[in-house]
């Protein structure tokens, strides 16, 4: 059997999204788990939803703040095979404080909990039509990201919204063949100024 989850947590979003599918190896289509099958989060009992004929999700809604903290993801096929995952999440903060407003120098934001394999994106968004967004893609340096000042030299001055996405992949211990997937996004407003 194989497992996607995916944990999607947004920082100006009170809940964490929590969605489960599963296949059969076959294809990836997800499929209800079958009669006697159970899947529960946190001791919360999960039942089978169809996005569409051929999809089907297992969903859960966790409080922002506590995220953060151990959770018990349990699964009992209708073979009667059973399994376990004890999960870890770790904080992702954004720790920089953005200010009303920015000028063009060198930023760098201050992130804590990300390790080098995390995938780490960054958008930087004016509201100018004519110029081109800047996105930047694992350009960490420790726990910093970096955007030097000539990236800002194709947005205008103005509103600038500031897109922040982490993607920490983590394998699953337990016998499923997958792993989980965490994508954190952080978005601040800004004036880029001169």
């Amino acid at each position: 059997m194989y497992g996607t989850f995916l944990f999607t947590a947004d920082d100006t979003v009170e809940n964490v999204s929590g969605l489960f599918q599963f296949s059969n190896g076959k294809n990836k289509r997800g499929v209800y788990l079958g009669k006697g099958s159970l899947l529960q989060f946190d001791g919360q009992s999960l039942q089978g939803d169809s996005i569409s004929i051929a999809e089907v999700y297992y969903e859960t809604s966790i409080p922002y703040d506590h995220f953060s903290a151990d959770h018990i993801l349990t699964l009992k096929t209708e073979t009667g095979k059973s399994f376990k995952e004890e999960i870890d999440f770790k904080p992702v903060l954004l720790a920089t404080e953005i200010a009303e407003e920015i000028d063009r120098s060198d930023l760098a934001f201050s992130i804590k909990g990300v390790d080098e394999y995390d995938k780490v994106q960054l958008a930087l968004v004016d509201t100018a039509f004519n110029t081109n967004d800047v996105h930047i893609d694992n350009t960490l340096q420790g726990e910093t990201l970096l955007v030097a000042k000539n990236r800002l030299k194709n947005i205008s001055n103005g509103p600038l919204i500031i897109y922040l996405m982490i993607e920490k992949r983590m394998p699953l211990h337990s016998g499923l063949n997958d792993e989980i997937i965490v994508r954190y996004t952080f978005r601040r407003e800004t004036e880029l100024v001169d």
